[in-house]
């Protein structure tokens, strides 16, 4: 059986390698996949974005992730994070 919740900081190791491993040709993935755990952990700090996990069996096997307003997101996100993205 499928279970969907919000997903938590713990959750982001796992989302960004399922990230990475699915979009590998997007531009995002162009900066490795450390670049886009930090990118998920900062944005879930902003609180007009939120995101949700699937998970069978306790394992995440999918995931999405909405923002109410794009505008300046990742600059927002990389200010946040950007000691942690070297």
């Amino acid at each position: 059986m499928t279970n969907i919740r919000k997903m938590n900081p713990q959750d982001v190791p796992t989302v960004a390698s399922i990230h990475y491993t699915e979009l590998k040709n997007s531009f995002l993935c162009s900066f490795g996949q450390h670049f886009i755990e930090q990118l998920y952990y900062g944005m879930l700090t902003i609180p007009t974005t939120f995101g949700y996990v699937s998970e069978e069996k306790g394992q995440i096997i999918g995931f999405a992730f909405c923002c109410e307003n794009t505008q300046g997101l990742f600059t927002k996100t990389i200010v946040n994070r950007f000691w942690h993205l070297f």
